[in-house]
């Protein structure tokens, strides 16, 4: 009967524990689905930056396009005259 009152609290304790692994568990993973999610968003936000800087400079290389041929046309009517 002692044996068996011995079991029984061990097994008691272990369980316990088992359970607070497991909510430490959970916490960590909670902390890193947080991490993945802020992560993720950032990731994002620097991906749309990129895209928006990449147009502005495709903008700013079709205007410089343009300008020079403008300046060409200018040069050749000055050439002409």
């Amino acid at each position: 009967n002692h044996i068996c009152t011995n079991q029984i609290r061990r097994a008691g304790e272990e369980n316990k524990e088992l359970k607070k692994q497991i909510e430490e568990a959970a916490e960590r993973e909670k902390d890193l689905r947080t991490n993945i999610k802020d992560l993720t968003r950032k990731l994002d936000d620097t991906e749309s930056k990129r895209k928006e800087e990449a147009m502005m400079a495709r903008i700013k290389d079709a205007e410089n396009v343009q300008m020079l041929a403008e300046l060409r046309h200018k040069i050749a009517e000055i050439d002409i005259q």
